[in-house]
């Protein structure tokens, strides 16, 4: 799979759940849904995450392409996309898209979900 398109998006133009809806509708033909009509602040996008929490299902085992839910700064507030093999996409205001090793965000991982439609 061809992931550098994913790559080097800047968060200004695809924050962390608009960068997963992007993920899912190109690898897997499939729309996330709107959670927001527009992209919000930082801190708004704990809502976002929270309102998300009961459509998806936690898994236990991911596999590539479960969403990644994250605490940043105590709060579930930051999701990624999992990619196998301990990788995840996801965005931040700093670096726009890349792929960083899970490892590193081991303390702020919450769960992984799986999108069930």
């Amino acid at each position: 799979m061809e992931l550098i398109k994913f790559i080097n998006i800047p968060h200004s133009e695809m924050d962390c759940w608009q960068l997963c809806q992007y993920f899912y509708r190109e690898v897997f033909f499939k729309e996330l849904p709107d959670l927001y009509g527009t992209a919000p602040k930082d801190r708004e996008c704990i809502s976002v995450v929270g309102a998300g929490l009961n459509i998806f299902v936690k898994v236990e085992n991911p596999e590539f392409g479960d969403i990644v839910l994250m605490s940043i700064g105590g709060y579930p507030s930051h999701v990624g996309i999992y990619l196998g093999e301990g990788k995840v996409l996801q965005t931040f205001q700093k670096t726009g898209s890349a792929i960083h090793p899970l490892s590193k965000w081991k303390k702020s991982i919450i769960g992984f979900y799986k999108w069930p439609n």
